[in-house]
């Protein structure tokens, strides 16, 4: 007859041997680089001058990251489109800031809480008239500069409002600007109220300016995971998210300054 090492010894480091290697493929999953991405949005996301991830966003994603036990993150800036498709595709395991809509809510996790809640406006200039707009119908007879591609926000896509595209590129902001001073726009918009401010400070138009908030509710954007990845790296986020805002304090008064 077997003895009971004889018999249950092997067995036993055999399990032993199992569960380390459980354990050891779990650390690794924790541990490895996450890859994300985002669309330039400064001063939420954006490059800085050698190239590398910049910005209120992406600062506050490598400490949520460090709680998620991922202390590596590769950032990646694309277009948008390109930035679903690689989401789409398990190239990429997150992207910052998107807003939320009824087909990328059945693709994707959007998590409980989001990062940022954006306001739309306008920039007019500081000797407007305009101080505050009490409906979207005082937008009718504006000249409001918008961009190529750019997101509006509902009272931007009423009917009969009088629009002026510029295309995109680095300066656009610049131009639109420009053409506020001249007196050739009643306006400038951006579907955030932050971007304009920075853009406003960059260009040096700060003072000559006035931020004025469109009449509708914030937009939230989220850090959205594939979600396939929502019981792994979307759960860790909610958690992880949660402990740098008690730490840290919130997006807007920690992480949003310039």
């Amino acid at each position: 007859m077997l003895s009971f090492r004889t018999f249950w010894m092997p067995l036993l480091r055999l399990l032993i041997a199992g569960l380390s290697l459980l354990l050891s493929l779990s650390i690794s999953t924790q541990a490895q680089a996450l890859r994300v991405g985002y669309f330039d949005l400064p001063p939420h996301a954006t490059q800085d001058a050698a190239g590398k991830a910049s910005g209120a966003a992406v600062d506050m994603f490598r400490l949520v990251a460090q709680r998620m036990g991922a202390p590596t993150v590769n950032f990646q800036q694309l277009p948008m489109p390109r930035l679903l498709k690689m989401l789409d595709a398990g190239e990429l395991d997150a992207i910052l800031l998107l807003v939320k809509n009824p087909e990328r809510e059945a693709k994707y996790f959007f998590p409980a809480q989001s990062l940022y809640q954006a306001r739309a406006g306008l920039a007019v200039a500081a000797s407007s008239k305009v101080t505050v707009l009490p409906s979207a119908d005082a937008l009718q007879g504006m000249r409001i500069g918008i961009f190529l591609g750019q997101y509006l926000s509902p009272s931007m896509r009423q009917a009969g409002l009088n629009l002026e595209l510029v295309g995109g590129g680095q300066d656009m902001f610049v131009r639109n600007f420009k053409k506020l001073m001249l007196g050739r726009l009643d306006a400038v918009y951006a579907p955030d109220t932050f971007v304009l401010r920075y853009e406003a400070k960059v260009s040096g138009v700060a003072a000559a300016i006035r931020i004025v908030e469109l009449p509708e509710p914030a937009t939230p954007g989220y850090t959205v995971f594939n979600k396939k990845d929502a019981a792994n790296l979307g759960a860790r986020y909610e958690k992880a998210l949660e402990a740098v805002i008690k730490e840290r304090g919130d997006y807007v008064s920690a992480f949003l300054r310039f």
